[in-house]
């Protein structure tokens, strides 16, 4: 007599129960086992759930932030002319329009930021070095990755309530603040986001796992070196 064998319940993100693992597990595994997560990506790679975490996330730091966060700009606001402008709305109204136009961005440039990460990805291991994973593997692994940013933030977020500075970062300035007074190298430290730092390793082990490398060496020099080439660039303008 043959009897069906139970499917398991279907994952959030994989409506035909296919995922590596539940929700849960892979948010941990982004953590403290990201290798072993995403080469289980090799067949499945579910993508929305972690996004929809990430974004959520985001959001929710928004909306914590105090309303002066909104305003500390404005105090001696000047239009593209240098001509000073009289702020007419109070803080409550300038801060919630603040909230929807930073939340909307979120909802919008979110998955945007995703997907150009994950063709990039795609040109440079899959195209250029003739890797074998695919797009939607690049997408799993960018949008599990976010994860990391996303708790980063909430790290972060008291220092923001603290100081009502959106801008504030976990820097090596933050840590040393010393090191924010040594010109161009202080703009640069200022510039490094560790979090980003983990979240880049992390992709980095991502692409060595679905394309089955032995090495990461190669796609964390090369994560790593744009992303700190940017972070350059950007010291050098603000000098």
């Amino acid at each position: 007599m043959a009897f069906a064998r139970a499917r398991s319940a279907p994952d959030v993100d994989d409506p035909q129960g296919s995922a590596p693992s539940s929700l849960g597990r892979r948010v941990v595994a982004t953590f403290v086992s990201p290798s072993a997560l995403f080469a289980a990506f090799r067949d499945h790679a579910p993508w929305v759930a972690p996004l929809l975490i990430s974004m959520a996330v985001g959001i929710l730091v928004i909306a914590l932030l105090p309303d002066e966060t909104f305003t500390v700009g404005m105090e001696h606001a000047v239009n593209r002319r240098g001509v000073p402008v009289e702020i007419t709305s109070d803080t409550a109204t300038i801060a919630r329009w603040e909230r929807i136009r930073l939340a909307f961005g979120v909802v919008v440039t979110q998955p945007v930021i995703a997907g150009v990460i994950a063709g990039l990805l795609t040109l440079a291991f899959s195209i250029l070095l003739r890797g074998e994973a695919r797009y939607r593997q690049y997408l799993a692994v960018t949008t599990h990755s976010f994860l990391i940013s996303a708790v980063g933030a909430l790290i972060v977020l008291p220092l923001q309530l603290t100081y009502a500075d959106p801008e504030i970062r976990l820097s090596p300035t933050l840590l040393l603040p010393g090191l924010a007074d040594a010109g161009f190298v202080g703009r640069f430290l200022d510039g490094i986001n560790l979090f980003s730092i983990w979240m880049l390793v992390v992709v980095a082990l991502g692409v060595t796992a679905v394309n089955r490398r032995r090495s990461a060496a190669l796609p964390i020099m090369l994560v790593l070196g744009l992303y700190l080439a940017l972070v350059t660039t950007r010291a050098a303008i603000a000098g």
